[in-house]
């Protein structure tokens, strides 16, 4: 389609998705025994990371190999090691690869993949029960699968999202140096799955707690490993504080949620505190080329690279407007396929 420069909304979303072209290779010979070479790979965010984000960056990623048994699914045949490191591109340490995988054609396979920035915040020895790590807190870690059987392609991508939920809490008002605040009530988890894609183990609580310096703003940022539900929150402002009700707050994987309000005040005065969901996690997408976010939030793409982080960020937050400024072409470099059918690839222009 030429010349279109209008509203794309939720529709896109639900059409495209980012994944491999009709380039990719597809599987046409086997080695030894009649196995054949698969090479694995796995992209952090939007498979660009060249400098520290505020989130801190992956530095090791995990890969475990499923085959089908049945109804189920068990740790594939013959793979001595698993889940296995996967080698970080040292170039561009957003990807990490494993080649020279080699698959019996005749049965069918899950990638699990897991990605974090300390080895010692997870014990990741088992991608369907992730553990954190007796004593530590909840750090950034991201997640993925991917599924291979006969007659597709022999290069596989699995794009990763945030396996954690980010929390902020952002002041309106000014806090008065050293006043403490809580923030509790929370309900989270010590583990995650990445088979279902969801936290797992058992239930903690703990209180995130903080002292401001004498500002507004952002105060205090944490990870929480989360189902999904929306949940009720407590602040608590200041030494025997009242306590504030933060109602309807949505917790799951992959989303930052900004909560916003009066925290000087909170428990003494009547405040009020709302909820919202930031599609833009990493505070990094003004800087790809082609892209400009709207007061509202609308992204303005003008290539291939916006395009692809809005398609990304909708998929956090899908009330997440998008309009083209200009055509575009989808070439290699950005590979996508329908998003509910994953054999139907194809490039194109919008």
């Amino acid at each position: 389609m030429n010349n279109i420069k209008r509203n794309i909304f939720l529709m896109l979303a639900a059409a495209v998705l980012l994944a491999s072209c009709s380039q990719d290779e597809v599987m046409t010979d086997t080695g030894h025994d009649g196995l054949v070479p698969v090479t694995l790979s796995a992209a952090v965010g939007n498979g660009v990371q060249t400098r520290a984000t505020p989130d801190g960056e992956a530095k090791r990623c995990k890969i475990q190999i499923l085959e089908k048994n049945g109804e189920g699914w068990q740790n594939a045949v013959g793979v001595e090691t698993n889940p296995i490191d996967m080698e970080q591109d040292v170039d561009n340490p957003a990807r990490f690869t494993l080649t020279g995988v080699m698959l019996n054609p005749d049965k069918e396979y899950t990638f699990l993949f897991w990605a974090d920035e300390d080895k010692d915040s997870y014990d990741a020895s088992d991608l369907e029960n992730v553990k954190i790590v007796n004593g530590n807190a909840t750090n950034i870690a991201w997640q993925g699968k991917a599924e291979w059987k006969k007659d597709m392609p022999t290069t596989i991508t699995a794009e990763l999202t945030h396996a954690v939920a980010k929390v902020t809490l952002n002041s309106t008002t000014v806090v008065e140096s050293g006043r403490p605040f809580v923030l509790s009530n929370l309900t989270e988890y010590n583990g995650f799955d990445v088979m279902n894609g969801t936290a797992n183990g058992e239930i903690v609580t703990p209180e995130h707690k903080g002292t401001d310096t004498g500002a507004s703003g952002d105060l205090l940022s944490f990870y929480a490993l989360v189902t999904g539900e929306n949940q009720e929150l407590k602040l608590t402002s200041g030494e025997g504080g009242g306590v504030v009700s933060i109602p309807n707050v949505p917790l799951a994987p992959n989303t930052h949620v900004i909560l916003k309000g009066d925290v000087q005040g909170a428990g003494w005065t009547t405040v009020n505190f709302t909820a919202s969901i930031d599609g833009n996690w990493d505070n990094t997408a003004t800087e790809i080329i082609g892209l400009e976010i709207a007061d509202d939030g609308t992204y303005i793409v003008s290539s291939p690279a916006a395009l692809q982080a809005w398609a990304t960020a909708v998929q956090s937050n899908p009330s997440l407007n998008c309009t083209l400024a200009d055509n575009i072409t989808l070439s290699e470099a950005y590979r996508w396929r329908k998003q509910l059918d994953n054999r139907r690839k194809f490039c194109g222009h919008f």
